[in-house]
């Protein structure tokens, strides 16, 4: 049903193709009396080939259109390209634990190194893929710095990489910024949720960062 009422222009050329090979089967009947030459059939098998590649295509373009109107998550993986070495690749980048504690501006120098940020979350299955990252590599659930702060100015929350802060995942009742707590921590409580922390703490940390 969504399909007919899209109107994709990709599969006009299938509509065409379509009466293309009812042309040649129409020749096949001339070629029994003669009338086509021997290199018919090839004609007939590539055309066959061209028309089965045409309609995945459609096919293929039109699931994603669906999936991008209604709002769906459709992970885009990495063609041609790949995470270095001990990174994890989550949704569209690539992101990598830190175990060694570090304050927060630390943490953020330490992935800068690395051509990445502390890390940014811009959904919740982008940031359940991060706690099962930590879990898989701890076996646990330790706090955490992520890229978040409000140093700034108080209550606007911003991502060290610059990328908009539109989603959250905080704790009841926070960030509270008790005692000027001005950084984002993760895994907090038994929720595993964020919490802001004093930035001046050791804490392990998550980079981030796009596919090379």
């Amino acid at each position: 049903m969504l399909l007919g009422t899209m109107g994709f222009g990709c599969c006009n050329p299938f509509q065409k193709s379509w009466g293309t090979l009812m042309d040649l089967t129409a020749a096949t009947h001339l070629k029994k009396v003669g009338k086509v030459n021997d290199n018919f059939n090839t004609s007939i098998l590539f055309m066959m080939k061209m028309l089965t590649a045409s309609s995945l295509l459609c096919a293929v373009m039109a699931l994603t259109t669906a999936a991008a109107l209604s709002g769906a998550v459709v992970p885009v993986h990495d063609v041609g390209h790949s995470c270095p070495g001990g990174w994890n690749l989550i949704i569209d980048r690539c992101f990598l634990y830190v175990p060694r504690e570090m304050s927060w501006a630390r943490a953020e120098k330490n992935c800068q190194s690395l051509g990445a940020n502390l890390a940014s979350v811009h959904r919740a299955e982008e940031y359940h893929g991060i706690k099962k990252m930590i879990s898989d590599r701890t076996h646990g659930h330790p706090e955490t710095w992520l890229g978040g702060s409000d140093s700034e100015e108080e209550g606007v929350w911003f991502w060290s990489d610059g990328s908009p802060f539109s989603f959250s995942y905080w704790c009841r009742g926070e960030p509270n910024n008790r005692l000027k707590q001005h950084c984002l921590q993760m895994n907090h409580g038994d929720d595993k949720c964020w919490d802001d922390e004093k930035c001046h703490h050791g804490l392990p940390s998550v980079c981030a960062k796009y596919p090379a």
